[in-house]
């Protein structure tokens, strides 16, 4: 008996076990940042899109994070917008430390 996992394709390219409380506790911190309240029942119909996709194939970061992005886009305005810039600043600080 084998157990089975889904991974994440990290930027360095190393695999990890995908961990959906990653990315509610990201999506978390966006919402405290704006001072949003949210409802995880809409939080969960991005997380089901993510599990759907990687049940399939492992999937990288980016497209975890475009996933996420465009639910919060239809669902929460304000809370995206602090999602894209944490991740944009992120990302410019990874290119600067290379």
């Amino acid at each position: 008996m084998s157990i089975h996992y889904n991974e994440v394709i990290k930027r360095d390219g190393l695999r990890e076990r995908y961990d959906v409380i990653k990315i509610v506790n990201a999506i978390r911190k966006s919402a405290y940042a704006t001072g949003t309240e949210i409802d995880y029942t809409k939080i969960m119909k991005i997380t089901e899109e993510i599990d759907k996709k990687i049940q399939k194939n492992p999937l990288h970061v980016e497209e975890i994070q475009d996933i996420v992005e465009i639910g919060l886009i239809k669902e929460y305005a304000e809370v995206a917008k602090a999602y894209i810039l944490y991740r944009d600043m992120r990302n410019r600080e990874r290119e600067k430390n290379k």
